[in-house]
């Protein structure tokens, strides 16, 4: 069975993470992140690739690195990841590991690929080993079949290999009880960098943009204070203080939000 391991992609513009950092790659994309944000301000998505990023080529991290050879000049070189993980490594003690994989599952003859990695997700860890794999005994493993041939690998895989007459066929197959358990739950940190809402607003009027639409103030107040489940929003709030609350819901809250507010006319 492969071991699987939770790797993370690491805002270079950011050096505020623990001892040991994960980065993972998006498809064939091998650099870190295209975006830059602090750690106390707005979320951004740090792993798409659009065309709205003021600082697409990540100057922050390409700055650091040229301080760090005494580089002078305006032509600044673009590291690879060997460069910055021995910045990283010098400066912060932090390793950045990229992963660039994808998973196949088979269900009823049907294939699925996926990838590891949740989108807009950053998992920082302070150790490579985050789990350990528990496992049982198969039911089949205490009552063997004379007519099948079976082998262990390992300490929980059962494989096992029989065949059957009129027409001849032979066939294999594998199977375990097992299941993964993340040790140190604690020690795990997930930063959401979901894409801040920045539509420009017009205070003063009753609407407010939202994803590129318009929306009445009155419905996005209720809607913020039902997602959150307090009076958070208030008519007194300017527009930018709205969307301040709206970039701080969760992925749960934004789906009551969404489902509440109501378009201007």
């Amino acid at each position: 069975m492969n071991k699987f391991h939770i790797l993370v992609i690491v805002i270079l513009g950011i050096f505020l993470i623990p001892t040991v950092t994960f980065a993972c790659g998006s498809n064939s994309e091998k650099d870190s992140c295209n975006k830059e944000t602090s750690a106390n301000t707005e979320k951004m998505d740090c792993c798409k690739n659009d065309n709205h990023s003021k600082n697409k080529n990540n100057e922050g991290a390409r700055e650091n690195f040229a301080f760090s050879q005494n580089f002078v000049g305006t032509s600044i070189p673009t590291p690879d990841i060997e460069q910055i993980n021995a910045l990283m490594q010098r400066k912060f003690g932090l390793t950045i590991v990229v992963v660039d994989r994808t998973v196949t599952t088979e269900r009823d003859g049907v294939r699925t690929v996926h990838t590891p990695w949740a989108t807009d997700n950053v998992i920082f860890l302070t150790s490579t080993k985050v789990g350990k794999l528990a496992y049982g005994i198969l039911a089949e493993e205490t009552r063997k079949s004379p007519k099948v041939m079976y082998e262990k690998s390992g300490s929980f895989i059962l494989l096992k290999k029989w065949s059957t007459e009129e027409p001849f066929a032979e066939f294999t197959s594998s199977q375990a009880l097992a299941l993964p358990v993340i040790n140190n739950v604690s020690s795990v940190y997930l930063l959401n960098c979901e894409e801040a809402v920045v539509d420009a607003q017009t205070e003063g009027n009753a609407n407010l943009a939202y994803n590129g639409d318009d929306y009445t103030r009155t419905s996005v107040i209720a809607a913020i204070n039902l997602a959150t489940g307090k009076t958070t929003a208030k008519s007194t709030n300017t527009d930018a203080k709205l969307l301040q609350y709206i970039n701080e819901l969760s992925e749960e809250q934004i789906l009551v939000f969404e489902a509440n507010i109501v378009a201007a006319v």
